[in-house]
């Protein structure tokens, strides 16, 4: 068995035994290709960033509300970065310049502040991602870092910076697709956890 597969099997004791394993080859895989997708936006501090990533407890983090499950935050993540693709494709269409690398940046950087680091410290939950950004990358562009900061924030969709309305056009929606105390295996399949 993979060492990735192992981590998240151990984390998921209390889940159903039914799930656990399934649950647990999802996360192994969501972690893969997350960091590959950071990798392909070649941001300087990018590895830095995904060391301090493994570091934390961000791999197995869930939110109080949603996704609340081991590894759920991360799930919920490629889920906000996949809407913001989908909805960055259709603004292109439209003349409005969306940079690929800024779009995951934000979308698998906005709720970062979700997993726990002796070196994450700062309050409330956008200022928190923002600033974790900030710590590793930098050099990363100032639309990138409002996004980040403002993606609860229904008043970002009237800003000029259009990753402020793909990231609230996609965190919300994704947010509702997993209630607390259930999980989605499929389109189809929704099960309690406990």
């Amino acid at each position: 068995m993979n060492t990735q597969k192992e981590f998240f099997l151990s984390k998921m004791r209390r889940v159903r035994g039914d799930i656990r394993e399934q649950l647990a080859e999802r996360a192994a895989s969501n972690i893969q290709k997350y960091y590959s997708l950071l990798r392909s936006t070649e941001e300087p501090g990018i590895e830095e960033l995904i060391t301090a990533i493994d570091e934390s407890t961000f791999k197995t983090a869930s939110s109080a509300r949603h996704h609340n499950y081991i590894s759920g935050t991360l799930e919920h993540c490629l889920g906000v970065y996949n809407r913001m693709k989908r909805n960055a494709m259709w603004l292109r269409k439209l003349g409005v310049k969306v940079n690929e690398s800024e779009v995951i940046l934000v979308g698998l950087l906005h709720d970062i502040c979700n997993g726990r680091h002796p070196d994450w410290t700062a309050s409330g939950h956008g200022e928190r991602s923002k600033a974790i950004v900030k710590k590793y990358l930098p050099g990363v562009s100032t639309n990138v870092l409002e996004a980040i900061e403002k993606h609860m924030h229904s008043s970002s969709i009237f800003s000029s910076n259009p990753l402020c309305g793909l990231i609230l056009g996609a965190d919300m929606p994704d947010s509702g697709t997993c209630d607390k105390g259930y999980v989605k295996l499929s389109d189809k399949v929704t099960v309690p956890l406990k």
